[in-house]
């Protein structure tokens, strides 16, 4: 069941994430998988899971796309991938 998912999904981000901001946090919040988020903003999975890790930093291009795919400003995106 997709409502399943997203609710879980949602627990996972206030459980788990609820100490400080970040990428999955604000994606998991929406019940959103990484894929979802992906097709969202234009961009790939895989992308976003190197973002998640910390293992890339976004154009501002896309991370005023991600931001935009998720509600929030630049400013709580920024915040959200700094390490």
């Amino acid at each position: 069941n997709v409502e399943a998912i997203a609710r879980g999904r949602q627990w996972v981000a206030q459980t788990f994430y609820a100490d400080r901001p970040s990428l999955a946090q604000l994606r998991l919040q929406k019940g959103w998988s990484q894929a979802e988020l992906a097709v969202r903003s234009r961009t790939s999975q895989s992308y976003i899971a190197r973002l998640e890790l910390g293992r890339t930093d976004p154009q501002i291009s896309t991370a005023r796309k991600i931001a935009k795919a998720l509600d929030v400003s630049i400013e709580v995106f920024a915040n959200a991938v700094m390490p």
